[in-house]
């Protein structure tokens, strides 16, 4: 018998990459697994939990460190007999570690750890790149052939073959919903905005810069913001419209299918490698994502969409976004783009590939 483990220690609410990502994971691990168990926050704010979810994690802080370290220990010293498949992602540096040393001292031989990883350790601080390095080499070394590495990004493939002298496998970013390419060319107001939580890496000085600057096509925008987003000052005519800051999938959905241009000035150097789940939702909304570099620029740069790669200085920003509007070419390439996702980053085939690796 096989017992599937899916470790959510992050999945908080809705909100956010992690409590949806461990819904398609649990419904691909039942076609490999008897058991499937997702393991939730403790201070999980969802009402109830989906079936076979279980609070169990305490935040990892200086507070609740211990108390971390304890519930990874908990799940390897579980009784199940039989294979065993331990699922890790979206992990920082100490739960990475943390995680690790509950499996080198804890775990069976025969167990199988499952590890997604998303981040270039060599992209982050000493301490950090130093540690995934240490830690990955020793569950190697422990676990063989059964330490199973897993990445969603191309670019992280050379990287991590080095590492584990095994190439990883590429699984894909799913997504649930497909809309066609909206043809923007008659439209006389758009509708933008800036999805997730309002952070540095994800362009914050970009998006304040665009208040300020003096061009005249700013008074046919709105701009959609969370309402965590800090108060800029508007130079502009720019209308500004607030979300909530968690919302549901279907209010999201909703809200992504109702607008026009996504605006995703991620930090080129945070996304050099790491992928972004938020783009390709915007391709499969059928929407036109406006970015700066890093992996963001490298897929569009794959369908020749070297246009939507735009200057976030530029004084005639939205000036430039209504002329980019009426280029036929690029909606002929976004679906194109569209139609090689729709292939590869559906649920069907995370479920295909993710049944493979058993």
């Amino acid at each position: 018998m096989t017992s599937f483990y899916s470790i959510a220690q992050r999945a908080l609410d809705e909100g956010g990459h992690t409590f949806h990502y461990h819904l398609v994971v649990q419904k691909a691990a039942q076609n490999l697994a008897k058991e499937v168990f997702v393991y939730a926050p403790l201070a999980s704010s969802l009402a109830s939990l989906p079936d076979q979810w279980v609070r169990w994690f305490h935040p990892y802080s200086n507070q609740y460190k211990k108390l971390f370290q304890s519930d990874c220990k908990r799940l390897f010293l579980d009784k199940k007999g039989g294979k065993r498949i331990f699922f890790f992602e979206s992990f920082g540096r100490r739960e990475f570690r943390a995680f690790a040393l509950a499996a080198l001292l804890h775990g069976k031989k025969e167990d199988y750890l499952w590890i997604v990883y998303r981040d270039d350790p060599s992209l982050r601080n000493k301490k950090d790149a130093g540690v995934f390095r240490f830690f990955t080499r020793l569950l190697r070394w422990k676990f063989g052939a059964h330490l199973v590495p897993l990445t969603d990004s191309e670019k992280l493939l050379p990287y991590y073959e080095g590492l584990l002298k095994r190439r990883p496998h590429l699984l894909p970013i799913p997504h649930t919903f497909f809309y066609p390419i909206q043809d923007l060319r008659m439209k006389k107001e758009l509708i933008c905005i800036w999805p997730g939580s309002p952070r540095e890496e994800k362009g914050m000085r970009e998006i304040s810069q665009l208040l300020q600057i003096q061009d005249d096509r700013s008074e046919h925008i709105t701009l959609n913001l969370s309402e965590e987003t800090p108060l800029f000052p508007i130079r502009n005519g720019i209308k500004l419209s607030f979300r909530q800051s968690v919302l549901s999938k279907e209010f999201y959905f909703e809200l992504l299918k109702k607008s026009d241009i996504v605006l995703l000035p991620y930090d080129p150097h945070q996304y050099k490698w790491r992928t972004s789940g938020i783009f390709v939702e915007t391709i499969m909304a059928g929407k036109i994502p406006l970015v700066k570099g890093g992996w963001l620029a490298d897929e569009l740069e794959k369908f020749h969409l070297q246009e939507l790669i735009v200057d976030w200085e530029d004084p005639q920003f939205f000036s430039h976004l209504f002329a980019l509007i009426q280029l036929p070419i690029v909606y002929e390439k976004l679906r194109k783009m569209q139609s090689a996702y729709a292939a590869f980053h559906s649920e069907e085939n995370f479920t295909r590939l993710f049944t493979q690796l058993s």
